[in-house]
């Protein structure tokens, strides 16, 4: 079992009590970009950038209709970028973000054809794609 198969299964068990509660979800979304915006991640930031659109548009109710595997492999990916108690400890700099780089790839290929239907949405919905606000105006 590869790395980044290994640490996403274990933080998507820890996202299943995260995807029930919205709050909860905005919180750990706020989280997820504040450190990409301290932190390099120049090898998967497009591909984070696509999950946290995912994930905020599903939580403030813009893009409902994630299957639940695929809401549970992004809510575990982003539980895993934020964590600094992961594989490697973020710390270690360039070598601390590989593992995330492992598990962000991993995600994107276990989620292709759901997270190729979301980019089909929303660059239908005409954004430009960039990391959200901090904040999330509305939750529904």
């Amino acid at each position: 079992m590869g790395i980044g198969k290994r640490m996403l299964t274990r933080y998507m068990s820890k996202a299943i009590p995260l995807v029930k509660n919205k709050k909860r979800s905005a919180s750990l979304l706020t989280g997820v970009i504040h450190k990409v915006k301290k932190r390099s991640f120049k090898q998967s930031k497009e591909e984070l950038t696509w999950l946290i659109n995912m994930f905020r548009d599903w939580i403030k109710g813009d893009y409902p209709n994630i299957p639940k595997r695929t809401l549970l492999t992004v809510a575990g990916t982003l539980l895993y970028v934020l964590s600094p108690i992961d594989l490697v400890p973020d710390f270690l700099f360039l070598i601390g973000v590989l593992d995330d780089f492992a598990v962000i790839s991993f995600a994107m290929k276990q989620i292709e054809k759901d997270i190729n239907q979301y980019k089909a949405w929303f660059q239908s919905q005409k954004r430009p794609l960039e990391l959200p606000e901090d904040t999330i105006s509305s939750t529904k």
